[in-house]
């Protein structure tokens, strides 16, 4: 794909991110306020709720690394670690102001499906990370770091964040999801390049820049389509841990047809070696999975 082309869906998707903003579950809202409305909450209750909500999530952490850039800290890719850094006033009036300026949308919309969708795909992936440490000999000999769960969770949460974009710039964008994803050969981000002149990944990716969320956690949520350049060297995100991340989000897009046969078979030897685990594990994971009932919302 030349450079101009990149470009110009770079420069579209800018233009649908621009403003956009992601109303919150009004029930999620309603059960936070009731919480929040406490003289002392219970943090891990409220960061649980919080993090179960696509649009709280990103508020909450893009205000705490808003701040925190100030005085040139690490971002926060944890809602609890986010919740407590801001405080208890301060993170109750942005959950204030996000109650009365966020409108009541529909159940069956686009953007609560991915909203509902990310909680799930952030859940499969702590899962995920669980049962590869236990089954790849290079974390039980300690050659592979294990991973931070929370930014594992914040990656997955919002890797399709963009699509709400693209629905709110494209009204036929829902329509056209439905009908690539009855056919799981057929890729995404190339049908999607084709009908709008720009695709979701890119979108997500902005998204994730707009509220200061670590670099490697956008870089992958900028990948998690790219199978083709899994373990590549020259990579802007050179660290064993993105590698690492970058797997587990991609095998998760395979066991949750999110990613396409198209781009999963040809580097699925590839992935399951870095991993060394077999295609029989990633069958064993698929049922352990349709076992503990994280189905997907789709």
């Amino acid at each position: 794909m030349g450079k101009k082309t990149i470009k110009k869906q770079l420069e579209l998707a800018k233009k649908i991110t621009k403003n956009l903003s992601i109303p919150s579950r009004p029930s999620v809202m309603l059960e936070v306020s009731r919480l929040s409305s406490h003289h002392e909450p219970n943090w891990r209750n409220l960061s649980y709720l919080i993090r179960g909500d696509m649009a709280l999530a990103a508020a909450v952490l893009h205000e705490a690394n808003t701040s925190r850039s100030k005085k040139k800290h690490r971002t926060i890719a944890s809602v609890e670690k986010a919740i407590i850094w801001l405080g208890w006033q301060n993170t109750r009036k942005l959950l204030e102001k996000m109650f009365l300026s966020h409108s009541l949308i529909g159940q069956e919309s686009l953007a609560q499906q991915v909203r509902e969708q990310g909680v799930v795909s952030a859940e499969t992936a702590m899962w995920l990370v669980r049962r590869i440490t236990n089954i790849s000999p290079h974390f039980r000999n300690g050659c592979y770091p294990l991973l931070s769960l929370d930014q594992t969770y914040i990656s997955a949460l919002f890797l399709d964040s963009g699509m709400i974009a693209m629905e709110q710039a494209f009204p036929d964008y829902p329509t056209f999801l439905k009908k690539v994803r009855q056919k799981r050969e057929k890729n995404l981000i190339e049908a999607e390049n084709r009908a709008f002149g720009t695709n979701h990944t890119l979108a997500s990716y902005l998204l994730a820049e707009r509220w200061k969320l670590p670099k490697p956690v956008c870089q992958i949520i900028l990948d998690h389509h790219k199978a083709e350049i899994f373990n590549q060297p020259g990579r802007k995100v050179k660290h064993l841990k993105y590698t690492i991340l970058h797997g587990i989000i991609l095998i998760v897009g395979y066991l949750s047809n999110e990613i396409s046969l198209q781009e999963w078979e040809p580097m699925e030897d590839r992935i399951l070696a870095f991993f060394e685990i077999t295609h029989k594990d990633i069958e064993n994971l698929a049922e352990a999975l349709q076992a503990e009932n994280l189905n997907s919302t789709r």
